[in-house]
């Protein structure tokens, strides 16, 4: 099975019967998975889709605002530090409830034959909120195998609070459960990790 932790791989596998569960704040990438697979007739058995936001705190509800440092890509990272109340403006199409990557165990999908996957790889996008969902994933990496994590690796390291939280919570958090870092099949030298490339594979 596939984690996808916001970004845009969630229909491809879907096409080809492997069980994904899609974790994306934005209402209007919500919207196109639902027209595609409506459109390619993909079947929504493979897919199982939370409107929400990956953070280190459940049930916050948070503000996604294009961020200049991600291309203008909608992320959370400007308005980190403030929380909203969804009767503020219950049409607000940039609020979003924020969950924890622990919370997804009790929703993990089962293989066809009613038993649980072991094995998965994750993909995620989170525009500078990785360190932060990485902070509430123990008991998820307890529960199943995660063999890959693919990885959008750009971060302001300029910020001192920034560079501490994806040295603990990302390079050394991983390290400690196994993975190594990759650049498609060439090994990163993990002490190098502020001048690692934007796309980062760990592999166990």
């Amino acid at each position: 099975m596939i984690f996808n932790i916001k970004g845009q791989y969630t229909l491809y596998p879907a096409k080809m019967n492997i069980k994904v569960l899609s974790v994306e704040p934005s209402i209007s990438n919500i919207n196109r998975i639902h027209k595609a697979v409506r459109s390619d007739a993909i079947s929504t058995k493979n897919i199982l889709l939370f409107h929400n936001a990956v953070y280190n705190t459940s049930d916050q509800v948070k503000l996604l605002s294009e961020s200049k440092f991600y291309n203008d890509e909608e992320s959370l990272i400007d308005n980190i530090n403030k929380t909203f109340e969804l009767v503020e403006d219950p049409n607000n199409r940039y609020l979003v409830k924020t969950i924890v990557m622990d919370d997804l165990v009790d929703y993990l999908p089962k293989r066809e034959d009613g038993g649980e996957f072991k094995r998965a790889v994750m993909k995620m996008t989170l525009n500078g909120m990785e360190p932060y969902a990485f902070q509430r994933a123990s008991k998820l990496f307890a529960k199943i195998n995660v063999s890959s994590i693919y990885m959008y690796w750009k971060f302001p390291f300029d910020d001192s609070t920034t560079k501490s939280l994806v040295k603990s919570e990302i390079v050394d958090n991983l390290a400690k459960r196994g993975y190594k870092p990759f650049f498609y099949e060439i090994k990163l030298d993990i002490d190098s990790w502020q001048q690692w490339p934007y796309h980062v594979m760990w592999m166990k």
